[in-house]
C-alpha cells in the first residue's frame, strides 16, 4: 500500500554499537554534529511518565546511519452519507450535525496543511424531497474537488447542505473510484467513507431472493442489501492502491459484518465504529494519522542495541523530545527493539508530532547510546 511517505535508507559502515539515525525531509549539508543546549532550569518535579535524561557524559556509540523521509501530500476524498436517517433524532445533536462538525475539525489545523481534501456525498445532488432518493453521485459530482486550501469550501458546502433520500452507497463508491482515477496529480489517494447505513438502492436485485435490510422486502428491491456490488467497487480501489477507510456510525453498527467486509475489500483493517461526537472525531483523527503516517517511524532493530538508551531531537531547531510513557507530549516505542524483534517503531505525540505535520520541523535525530 502506498503511504504518504517516501523512505530511503543510507548507512555508513560501523563496528560495534551504531550511533544515530536521522529522519527527515532532505539530506542535510555536511557539517559537524551540533549538540543541543542542556536545560538551564530543569523541572524540580519531573512528570513520572517522562523518562529521565540520560547521563550527559555518555556519548552516542559507534558510527551513524541516516534515514531520510520525504513527505508527499495525500489526496483524501471524504465520501459522506447524507441520507435522511442521518438527520434523525435521537441522538441529539443529530449525526448529520455531528459529522459536519467533525469534518470541519478534520479539514483544519493541523491536517489542512498536510492533506488535500475533497468532498462527495450520497445520494447525489439530483436527490430532492420528492425524487431521486436512490440516485448516487456521478464521477463529476464531487461537491468540492480535491486540492489545496479546500477546507473552507468544504465547510461552507456542508453548512448549506441538507439530508435527502436513501443509501446508494455502491454507486457512490463506483463514482468515487472513477473520480480519483481521473486526477492528474501523482499524490497517494485515499477514501474516507462515513455512513450510518449499509449499501442498498440497487433496483436490479430480486426482493424475493436477497438479504433484506427491513422486515419484508416484498416489492422493495431498494431495501435489499447491495454488498456484493460495494465489495467489487472497493476491490477496484484497492487494486489501484487507493485504500478506503470505513466509518460506521450509530445504527450502521447493527450490520458490523458488512462494514468489516467493506473495510477488508478496501484494504484497511476493520471499520471504525462510532456513535457520538467524541468517538466520531477520534475515528477521523486516527484515520488522518494513518493516512499521513508521519508521526510513526520504523527503525531496524540491528541498529538499536539498547532501546532504553535512546534520545530524540527535532531538527533544524535542535528541540529535544522527552520519552513520554503516557504518550501525551513526547515520544515512545510502539514496537520496542527487544531481543528477536526485527523492526522497531517509535511515535511522536502532542507538540512534537504537530511540529512534524506542520513542517516547522522536518527531521528527527535519533541517538543510540551504550552503557559505560
Amino acid at each position: 500500500m502506498r503511504r504518504a511517505l517516501i523512505l530511503a535508507l543510507a548507512g555508513l559502515g560501523t563496528a560495534g554499537c551504531p550511533g544515530e539515525y536521522l529522519l527527515g525531509g532532505h539530506v542535510p549539508d555536511a557539517q559537524p554534529d551540533v549538540a543541543s543546549e542542556p536545560d538551564p532550569d530543569p523541572d524540580p518535579d519531573p512528570d513520572p511518565d517522562l523518562e529521565p535524561d540520560l547521563d550527559p557524559d555518555l556519548e552516542p556509540c559507534g558510527g551513524s546511519t541516516v534515514l531520510f523521509v520525504s513527505h508527499v501530500t495525500p489526496d483524501v476524498l471524504v465520501l459522506l452519507d447524507r441520507s435522511s436517517s442521518m438527520d434523525d433524532t435521537p441522538p441529539l445533536p443529530s449525526l448529520w450535525n455531528t459529522i459536519r462538525e467533525a469534518i470541519h475539525q478534520l479539514t483544519h489545523p493541523p491536517y489542512d496543511s498536510a492533506i488535500w481534501f475533497g468532498l462527495m456525498t450520497f445520494p447525489g445532488p439530483a436527490c430532492t424531497y420528492y425524487e431521486n432518493f436512490c440516485t448516487p453521485p456521478g464521477p463529476s459530482d464531487a461537491m468540492v474537488p480535491i486540492g489545496p486550501d479546500s477546507n473552507d469550501e468544504i465547510v461552507a458546502t456542508l453548512d448549506g447542505m441538507r439530508t435527502c433520500g436513501a443509501t446508494p452507497m455502491s454507486g457512490a463508491i463506483e463514482s468515487a473510484s472513477a473520480y480519483l482515477h481521473g486526477l492528474s496529480d501523482e499524490n497517494p489517494r485515499f477514501v474516507i467513507l462515513a455512513t450510518d447505513g449499509i449499501p442498498t438502492c440497487n433496483m436490479a436485485l430480486d426482493p424475493e431472493d436477497c438479504t433484506c435490510t427491513v422486515p419484508d422486502c416484498t416489492g422493495l428491491p431498494d431495501k435489499c442489501l447491495d454488498d456484493r456490488r460495494a465489495y467489487d467497487a472497493l476491490d477496484g480501489l484497492c487494486a489501484a492502491d487507493i485504500p478506503t477507510y470505513v466509518l460506521g456510525m450509530d445504527e450502521a453498527t447493527e450490520f458490523s459484518w458488512v462494514l468489516d467486509n467493506m473495510a477488508a475489500h478496501g484494504c484497511t483493517e476493520g471499520y471504525y465504529p462510532a456513535s457520538d461526537a467524541d468517538s466520531i472525531q477520534d475515528a477521523l483523527d486516527a484515520i488522518a494519522q494513518e493516512v499521513l503516517d508521519t508521526c510513526r517511524f520504523d527503525l531496524p532493530c540491528t541498529e538499536v542495541p539498547y532501546p532504553e538508551l535512546v534520545t530524540l531531537e527535532l531538527l533544524p531547531g535542535h528541540h529535544a523530545v522527552p520519552r513520554d510513557l503516557a504518550r501525551g507530549n513526547g515520544w515512545d516505542w510502539i514496537v520496542r527493539c527487544d531481543p528477536g524483534t526485527v523492526t522497531g517503531t517509535l511515535e511522536l505525540f502532542g507538540e512534537p508530532c504537530e511540529a512534524i505535520l506542520t513542517g516547522d520541523e522536518d527531521r528527527i535525530k535519533v541517538d543510540f547510546f551504550c552503557p559505560e
